[in-house]
């Protein structure tokens, strides 16, 4: 069986909490990596995903390296209908 990685980049405009990851996201891009299997050859083939990883960048002081979350694709989802629903925090504005 062959195997390889999709990566697509989603933006949250919200900080953010997938279920079942016990940790808040702070707004901002993302990369989604998601392990990908070929169960059939040409000209059927079809595939499954067999894992799903949310790339978290080191904090904002640079510090620290990139790490990866196992996460649920259909968690992602609803966190990112939740993120377009809502609108955007404004950081930093004083009245």
């Amino acid at each position: 069986m062959n195997m390889h990685t999709n990566e697509r980049l989603v933006r949250f405009r919200n900080p953010f909490r997938l279920d079942a990851v016990d940790e808040d996201f702070p707004a901002g891009d993302y990369i989604i990596q998601t392990l990908i299997e070929s169960v059939n050859k040409p000209p059927l083939q079809s595939y499954r995903a067999l894992a799903t990883k949310l790339v978290v960048k080191p904090d904002t002081a640079g510090q620290g390296a990139p790490r990866m979350v196992d996460i649920d694709p259909l968690a992602l989802h609803r966190a990112f209908a939740q993120d377009s629903r809502k609108k955007p925090e404004k950081v930093g504005v004083t009245q």
